[in-house]
């Protein structure tokens, strides 16, 4: 005869299987290294984007009681050790008042089930925009770091395209004399929902 897993073990695999769902690489009960000691994580969440890792930790609390304030304190000094982008509390019951507050203006989120599903698609969509924004401040230091001679050479200048406003941000590397270059295209067809987008006149 087959056991029931217990209802947390329950849990956590749900929590598991929606982060799974919408892309990420997800795992339960996992050992994680910080920098002063070792964590015990129920849901180990990470994902990649423009290389680079986005981890969210994950407290599951299938309990018959709200969680306190110390379970809040507790994950944002594990969130702070291991270095993670976001930490999450996912309560079956909710939250006491001073748990609401102690995670408020912090990277750790106090949510149901049903809120983290229905959210976290669009918290992953902004981590990603995140990195873009990253990346962009990058390239333009770099389009920067050009002089004007060599932005001049290789096209590497702001201007309309079709009526739209392009703003070039581009690097270049120099091997063997030679140089070569790729440019980004920040298009403000919109200034809401600007878009980047590689140019294939320079391959990177």
């Amino acid at each position: 005869m087959t056991s029931t897993p217990p209802d947390w073990y329950q849990f956590q695999e749900q929590i598991k299987e929606h982060f799974i769902s919408i892309g990420a690489d997800a795992e339960t009960n996992v050992t994680i290294q910080g920098v002063r000691t070792k964590h015990d994580i129920d849901v180990y969440v990470k994902t990649k984007f423009l290389g680079e890792d986005l981890i969210w930790l994950v407290e599951a609390k299938n309990w018959k009681s709200n969680v306190d304030k110390s379970q809040v304190l507790t994950l944002r000094s594990v969130v702070d050790d291991i270095g993670a982008d976001r930490g999450f509390i996912i309560s079956s019951s909710g939250f006491q008042s001073g748990a609401i507050e102690a995670a408020k203006n912090t990277n750790v989120k106090l949510k149901t089930f049903e809120e983290m599903k229905a959210e976290t698609r669009g918290m992953v969509e902004a981590e990603i925009l995140k990195s873009y924004k990253k990346r962009l401040l990058l390239i333009e230091d770099r389009y920067w770091a050009h002089t004007k001679k060599i932005r001049i050479k290789y096209g590497l200048r702001n201007g309309l395209e079709n009526g739209v406003r392009v703003r070039y941000f581009g690097a270049t590397t120099e091997t063997g004399g030679s140089y070569r270059a790729c440019t980004w295209k920040l298009l403000h067809s919109d200034p809401a929902f600007p878009s980047l987008h590689s140019d294939p006149a320079f391959p990177s």
